[in-house]
């Protein structure tokens, strides 16, 4: 008895561990990927202006971006980086505060693959893009690395960085963006509405690009709980 007690109080403390842990990898993860985004690529731009005025009345806690998957190359190092262009005049998240924002911040898991540091200079080209100069060629930029992050999560100091919005547009020579992210929980009715009135917008929460992670801490937290059902009930039996 004294051994199913002893592993009963074990398994209490694990669990409390572990929700905190839990707690603690989807608040920062949250931090830097946001509740949830709308996706603007298959609405025209001009209703984009709209639809940013329009929230910009009721909400601040969102960024205006343009994310884009592209190859990255620092000498003979060669990677791909999810870069986030954005517009830092309207709202800059917490998690870049305090950041030299001039040019390129980027991963410390991705700058360590690129063996990169304060000040070198990075080539971004992206395949998707091309201009035309006696053939087709994809369109390229380059741009120094000014900071660092580390979120501690390799899904996001792996693959991704952030640069000003006006980079982006110029790497893919058009003046566009096709993600704001939300920084705070919008109400459902107006995210409803906001789809409504605009044909072709996509809203997706946190919870719906990140199933597969939050249905794993759901499936932990039911075995751990079944764990100490069972316990309880041998040490009752007992």
């Amino acid at each position: 008895i004294i051994g199913l007690l002893i592993s009963s109080f074990s398994l209490v403390v694990l669990q409390g561990v572990m929700g905190g842990l839990q707690n603690g990898l989807i608040k920062r993860n949250k931090n830097v990927m946001g509740y949830g985004q709308f996706n603007l690529s298959h609405i025209p731009y001009n209703n984009s202006l709209g639809l940013i005025k329009e929230l910009k009345k009721k909400h601040k806690n969102f960024t205006i971006e343009y994310e884009i998957e592209v190859m990255v190359k620092h000498e003979n190092y060669i990677n791909g980086v999810v870069l986030h262009g954005i517009d830092y005049d309207h709202f800059v998240p917490d998690f870049l505060k305090g950041k030299d924002k001039s040019e390129v911040i980027l991963g410390s898991e991705l700058a360590r693959q690129l063996k990169g540091f304060y000040g070198s200079t990075l080539l971004f080209t992206s395949p998707a893009h091309t201009t035309f100069m006696l053939r087709e060629i994809p369109r390229q930029g380059s741009s120094r690395i000014s900071d660092f992050y580390s979120s501690e999560l390799p899904e996001i100091d792996g693959v991704r960085g952030w640069v000003r919005l006006s980079f982006i547009q110029n790497l893919i020579g058009k003046r566009k963006v096709n993600t704001l992210r939300f920084f705070e929980k919008i109400p459902p009715k107006i995210i409803t509405n906001l789809i409504n009135k605009n044909p072709g917008l996509k809203y997706t929460s946190w919870e719906e690009k990140n199933s597969t992670l939050v249905w794993a801490l759901n499936l932990e937290t039911k075995v751990m709980l079944f764990l100490f059902v069972g316990m309880s009930l041998l040490i009752g039996i007992c």
